[in-house]
């Protein structure tokens, strides 16, 4: 089969949990959260975008800005714990990284 075909896995929760890490200290309440909710669209194999993990916070309880979420989405895409895509004009969403080449999107150009 080849390779660039094959769907690859996501990151485990320990995985995604331990790249969000900084320098062996433990990360943060809201990073945790905001991992626990790229679990839960990914189980539905939903992408997010950073307004609607702001909002389903806030509705959570959180008090946290939209800014706020975007600097920690941030700092996962650099630690390689969360992809990020933008398409055609539309707004960034999220999903938690895979391992190996980008899957196709389809019905996006």
């Amino acid at each position: 089969m080849n390779s660039a075909n094959s769907p690859r896995p996501r990151l485990t929760e320990s995985q995604a949990r331990s790249a969000a890490r900084s320098q062996g200290s433990k990360p943060p309440c809201l990073v945790l959260r905001i991992i626990d909710l790229l679990l839960r669209h990914a189980e539905r194999s939903q992408h997010v975008s950073a307004e609607e993990l702001h909002d389903e916070l806030r509705s959570g309880g959180e008090s946290v800005s939209l800014g706020t979420v975007y600097r920690v989405l941030l700092q996962l895409v650099e630690r390689g714990a969360v992809e990020s895509h933008q398409f055609a004009g539309e707004r960034a969403v999220f999903e938690l990284a895979r391992n190996g080449e980008p899957r196709p999107y389809a019905g996006y150009q």
